[in-house]
């Protein structure tokens, strides 16, 4: 063996045993349990914590991407050394990722010493053989499809730098003292989303979410990438919804620094809605599913996962930009696929989180039990996504009303009780309602026909009651008021 083949071989070892010591708290939290567990958690919380800086602090993320662009900075790189383990790329970049993993001063030193701008080249560099290497409408299908795309080094490497970076924006997203007194650390977010937009990353993500025609669920390293970029996508448009100044329903345009806004609306909504269609469209184009009560084939929980993701991102970038998604979504192609998602997700979703057949089985009945709440989840986010679709919005109200019979306003008329019970239900489900019928006489009548207008204007009068009694506080008070 040659000494360039030795070095990488224990380098290969070296990232392992490391990966493995930073990993090991959070493993051996989960394995845990009794009265002590959060004390344990805290314990080996502050471990993993010691053995972070102690890993910074000996320059070990200035290392590992040094020996990253020594690797990847050339398509052809991976093959130059012989040797070296197509393995090794991943190793360093979750070496990274564990170093930092919940860790708001890694996080600051990542972004602030400009880390991160030599992984974004490497990042950008793959991401274009991922879409070379495309064979269009061949990602889904299940296990009989034909399979023609195969899966390189190159979309693992990108798929592990996009989970990174979506790691680091989430510390961001989840960091509650990040304000103006951080001006220089979210100037340098901005600047990283705004490069990882103009060298077209957001384009790429696009096709290659347009290219899935069928469901992911024998695709497992499909799905990994697919979820990768989905908390990707997800981490950076909560960032600048979060750093928006102006109310959602403001009249003003939205600030586009970064052109993220801009690249969303020239991709459709990243094609969102045509992977959804795709992975679904055999259920979702059926209108006589939506009548049946046997033989209705199970959705997994990975498509249920990646259908929750896929609705929080755009609900998230409904928050960034209303009118423009508002806009995107009521176009002819894309207002009928939501339709036919919205429509056959509704009506599958409330039949499963209503369902809690366990025909005695302990482990089937885990599995039940997980799959209805995750049922759940998903149909709380298409609840909110035709909340944020119709409100103000005339022409969008409109569309949910169209369509055989039941349609959409009808479906979401007829949810299951705890619905129009349960309070915390309530506040999922009736805000959508008063949004799909405001100032429209059509979609009143076809609510009021289902269900009584009296319960939601209790609603309403109940919620400008709890509005005033908030801003009567702020006012004594001096603090800012709850705003339904």
């Amino acid at each position: 063996m040659s000494s360039s083949s030795e070095k990488f071989v224990n380098l290969d070892k070296n990232c392992s045993e490391i990966n493995r010591i930073l990993q090991q708290t959070s493993n051996v939290a989960n394995m845990n349990g009794g009265k002590s567990q959060q004390q344990q958690n805290q314990i080996l919380q502050q471990q993993q914590q010691q053995e972070q800086a102690l890993f910074k602090s000996n320059d070990g993320f200035t290392i590992a991407i040094k020996l990253l662009e020594l690797i990847c900075q050339s398509p052809h790189d991976l093959n130059h050394y012989s040797g070296i383990s197509t393995k090794t790329p991943i190793n360093l970049i979750n070496l990274i990722i564990n170093a930092s993993r919940n860790n708001f001063e890694a996080c600051i030193d990542l972004i602030l010493t400009n880390k991160l701008f030599s992984l974004l080249e490497i990042l950008n560099i793959h991401s274009n053989i991922m879409l070379s290497e495309l064979t269009p409408n061949e990602l889904g299908g299940g296990a009989g499809a034909n399979k023609k795309n195969h899966i390189s080094i190159e979309w693992f490497v990108c798929s592990s730098l996009i989970q990174l970076i979506a790691s680091l924006f989430t510390i961001l997203n989840n960091e509650s003292s990040l304000s103006e007194n951080n001006s220089a650390l979210i100037q340098r977010a901005n600047d990283l989303i705004s490069l990882m937009t103009s060298y077209g990353l957001l384009d790429n993500l696009s096709v290659f979410f347009i290219n899935i025609r069928g469901p992911l669920d024998d695709e497992l390293q499909t799905v990994e990438i697919l979820n990768n970029c989905l908390n990707f996508l997800l981490s950076i448009t909560k960032f600048l919804a979060q750093k928006k100044t102006l109310d959602i329903f403001s009249p003003r345009k939205t600030e586009d620094n970064t052109q993220l806004i801009s690249t969303i609306k020239a991709t459709n909504l990243v094609n969102i809605i045509s992977m959804l269609y795709g992975m679904l469209h055999k259920d979702a184009s059926t209108t006589p599913v939506k009548f049946a009560t046997t033989n209705v084939k199970k959705q997994t929980l990975t498509t249920l996962e990646l259908t929750k993701l896929s609705l929080k991102l755009l609900n998230q970038m409904i928050v960034l930009d209303l009118n423009m998604v508002q806009n995107l979504l009521g176009e002819e192609c894309l207002s009928l696929q939501l339709r036919h998602i919205s429509s056959y997700l509704i009506w599958y979703l409330n039949l499963n989180s209503n369902n809690s057949s366990t025909n005695g089985n302990i482990t089937q009945t885990n599995v039940n039990n997980l799959t209805n709440i995750k049922c759940e989840e998903v149909l709380h986010e298409i609840i909110l996504l035709i909340g944020y679709f119709t409100v103000l919005n005339e022409e969008n109200q409109v569309k949910i009303e169209l369509g055989t019979p039941p349609t959409i306003l009808q479906q979401l008329c007829n949810l299951s009780f705890k619905y129009f019970s349960d309070k915390k239900l309530i506040l999922v489900l009736y805000p959508t309602l008063i949004c799909s019928c405001f100032n429209n006489e059509k979609n009143k009548c076809v609510l009021t026909s289902e269900l009584s207008a009296e319960t939601l204007a209790n609603f309403i009068q109940e919620k400008i009651s709890q509005e005033a009694k908030q801003q009567s506080n702020t006012n004594s008070l001096g603090i800012e008021g709850y705003y339904f």
